[in-house]
């Protein structure tokens, strides 16, 4: 055995180094979920230009601007 696994806490160790790893990789996942899923800037402008242009493209989606819609109720506060 090598000296850094020596001693009688190999197993809690271990499982630290496991925990660890397990960590890294959901830090992984995470970062790439955001990389596929949140648009670019650049394709906001483009998206909005094509929208204030009143192109009517089948790629172009629906893009929305946070304003609050007037036609439909506000949710209930509390119960």
């Amino acid at each position: 055995m090598s000296p850094a696994f020596a001693g009688d806490n190999v197993a809690l160790r271990f499982g630290g180094a496991i925990g660890l790893l397990f960590n890294v990789f959901m830090v992984v996942i995470a970062l790439a979920s955001i990389i596929l899923t949140v648009p670019s800037q650049k394709k906001l402008e483009a998206q909005r230009a094509a929208a204030e242009k009143g192109d009517t493209d089948a790629e172009a989606p629906v893009i929305h601007t946070g304003e609050a819609r007037r036609d439909v109720a506000p949710p209930p506060i509390g119960n």
